[in-house]
């Protein structure tokens, strides 16, 4: 049997490090204020600042907005009772991590707690964790090779 040399223990190491969460790269995926679903860019911005965005789920489906419309989700941060945050990519592990082990149905306020341990009352509310989950889905789904169809009526 090949010993392994240091390289390759390192690779494997960095390879098990990876979570599911930092494989997205969560600043190219917008949401777009006032439309439903992610999305991104298609374009870059012009003189106007106005970009093309296409769907994440379906590029063909296009919208020109200004870039005041749209929100970064690498640029979310979810704070905690003790005054620190946790990103995006952190949440999301949580929410796989739990997926993974666990069979039964988290009541709203669990979830909550699952996504953001010691979540700040006052500023992480349920309808966040709600429009997190669907963005958790979607990705979820295209990463796993989901249909359009099997993600729109699973977040329905």
């Amino acid at each position: 049997m090949k010993e392994e040399t240091t390289e390759e223990k390192e690779m494997i190491e960095e390879a098990e490090k990876e979570t599911f969460g930092s494989s997205i790269d969560f600043k190219s995926i917008y949401r777009i204020k006032g439309k439903q679903g992610l999305f991104t860019q298609n374009s870059n911005v012009n003189k106007s600042k106005l970009v093309n965005m296409a769907a994440f789920l379906n590029p063909k489906e296009k919208h020109t907005v200004k870039t005041d419309k749209l929100v970064c989700l690498g640029d979310f941060v979810f704070h905690k009772e003790n005054n620190t945050t946790i990103s995006m990519a952190e949440v999301f592990d949580n929410i796989n991590d739990w997926e993974k082990g666990s069979d039964e149905t988290a009541t709203k306020e669990h979830m909550m707690e699952i996504m953001v341990p010691n979540y700040d009352t006052d500023r992480f509310k349920d309808y966040h964790a709600v429009k997190v989950l669907q963005w958790y889905r979607i990705i979820k789904g295209k990463i796993d090779g989901f249909g359009e169809e099997e993600i729109v009526e699973e977040n329905a």
